[in-house]
């Protein structure tokens, strides 16, 4: 994931590109530990961003990027994205930094079923806490809209971060995160309860399966550092682990990555 931190901050074009490995161990939702689905992944993105002054303590930004996941067990869902950002910084008073924006994309999988156009908002609030730690809460709401409905979801997310400086080039940041959303789940010919919103066969992690959505809450903490390397060079790890409740029972599952990136 490309990094957020400096993109709005300066009245000038910037551009950062980079890739990133690790590990996903529960692509399925699987409320069994022992049918949980997992695989390995590389990711790529390219993001080109321009912010502008327009008013005292207020920048106004836009941003593109483009995605690229594949995940190397689980080719239906490695995806292509494209996405557009714009939005708005506001120093309320010090040291306090609001901002909100707005997102539109496409998304482009190897099942394209899942293809989708997906839109969003973001607000978030930041403070200076102490010279060296930021905190900051912040709501998304997304919405993807997939070729095939089954596939389509909406989601409410409230973030709760802390960010540390903890050498001259290092920072350390934990997040809590719970998300309100609809997530797909796979089982075998008929799913043990009926799914109100239909359901369609899946080959993506077996043969004679369906795919069907159940509305979910789901609760994450994650821990990432940040550190620059080398003229413009960044190098990133992250771990997350999320525990996740819907009508069919209770499931978790983790996330591990290292990347490493450019800005220019």
């Amino acid at each position: 994931m490309a990094k957020m931190s400096a993109l709005a901050n300066t009245p000038k074009l910037s551009l950062d590109v980079g890739g990133e490995y690790g590990h996903v161990s529960n692509l399925n939702n699987a409320t069994n530990d022992d049918l949980k689905e997992g695989s390995n992944f590389t990711a790529a993105w390219a993001t080109i961003a321009i912010s502008t002054v327009v008013a005292k303590k207020l920048d106004l930004f836009l941003m593109g990027s483009y995605d690229l996941v594949n995940y190397e067990k689980f080719n239906d869902l490695s995806l292509n994205a494209m996405t557009v950002e714009g939005g708005l910084l506001f120093s309320i008073k010090e040291p306090w930094l609001f901002k909100i924006f707005l997102n539109g994309g496409i998304r482009d999988y190897g099942d394209s079923d899942r293809d989708s156009v997906i839109y969003g908002m973001l607000f978030s609030l930041t403070h200076k806490t102490f010279s060296k730690f930021r905190s900051k809460v912040a709501y998304r709401y997304s919405d993807n809209n997939a070729n095939e409905s089954v596939y389509s979801y909406s989601s409410n997310k409230i973030t709760f971060s802390g960010e540390w400086q903890i050498t001259s080039q290092g920072y350390l940041t934990l997040d809590y995160s719970s998300e309100f959303r609809e997530a797909i789940f796979y089982e075998t010919s008929t799913p043990s309860t009926q799914p109100p919103r239909g359901r369609r066969p899946s080959r993506t992690f077996g043969t004679d399966q369906v795919a069907f959505k159940e509305d979910t809450t789901s609760n994450s903490i994650s821990i990432f550092w940040d550190q620059s390397l080398y003229k413009g060079f960044y190098g990133q790890a992250g771990y997350s682990h999320f525990w996740a409740k819907s009508d069919l029972g209770k499931y978790t599952g983790e996330t591990i990555s290292v990347g490493i990136g450019h800005e220019f």
